[in-house]
């Protein structure tokens, strides 16, 4: 897909060759393209200049990836969008997701699955949770829950039966966790709820990260980012978040 030339990309990593290889491919599919090599420098040149999109490594001296993600979601709840390419674990896909992140690649990453993503979040959610499944055939998951809420509260995070709502994507708790298999994997939801602001949802997503009872005050659980949504709407669901900060929620403490 041929850029809007109005479209901007930031380009942030302190590794400069890396950092230049990304940003020409970028130029080269019509993208206007600023790059900062570090946080920091990121935060000023914002101060400034409005992007679409945010590219960015996670570790970085002057200012990490996830500083400049706290940075800017303190500012908005989800704009610009922020996509994570990253060689360390520092940070657990969980942490990234409910501090907002919308895309973790590890490095190395192919460029394309950057393209894609860019592309996905500058046709907006809606679109893109609308577009045709093409995907394999998958067999629906269908579960009963009592609710599906958007505000983590001290009971949902000490019940195993309501489904926290991030701004793409659901945190299941356990034992339900066991229904949904491996991280990466597709899964064809089907949940029914007893109370909450939707009383179904039927979504084909992504199993971005899996955590079991390690005898913490964490709430075991999977996160899942959506891929397309069935029922409600789409337009329903981001309605419902448009002031939330997590992209799947964490789950939290209990």
């Amino acid at each position: 897909m041929e850029a809007d030339k109005k479209q901007k990309i930031m380009i942030v990593d302190d590794l400069a060759n890396l950092r230049w290889a990304v940003a020409l491919e970028f130029r080269e599919l019509g993208y206007d393209v600023v790059e900062a090599e570090c946080g920091n420098e990121a935060l000023k040149i914002l101060q400034n200049e409005s992007v679409d999109v945010i590219l960015s490594d996670i570790r970085m001296p002057n200012g990490t990836g996830i500083e400049l993600l706290d940075n800017l979601r303190a500012i908005h709840a989800d704009q610009p969008p922020v996509i994570f390419m990253s060689a360390f674990s520092d940070f657990g896909p969980e942490i990234a997701f409910s501090k907002g992140a919308e895309r973790i690649y590890p490095k190395p990453f192919e460029m394309n699955d950057l393209r894609e993503a860019v592309e996905q979040c500058l046709i907006g959610k809606e679109k893109f949770w609308s577009l045709p499944y093409k995907g394999k055939a998958l067999t629906p998951i269908e579960i009963s829950m009592d609710q599906l809420s958007v505000q983590a509260t001290q009971k949902s995070l000490k019940s195993e039966r309501v489904v926290l709502l991030g701004r793409g994507g659901i945190f299941i708790p356990s034992p339900h966790i066991n229904t949904t298999s491996d991280p990466l994997k597709l899964v064809h939801l089907k949940l029914q709820f007893l109370h909450g602001p939707v009383p179904q949802l039927e979504c084909i997503g992504s199993v971005k990260w899996k955590r079991f009872n390690d005898g913490l005050d964490t709430q075991a659980g999977c996160g899942i980012s959506f891929l397309r949504v069935m029922e409600p709407s789409a337009a329903t669901l981001i309605k419902l978040t448009e002031s939330c900060k997590a992209f799947i929620p964490l789950g939290s403490k209990k």
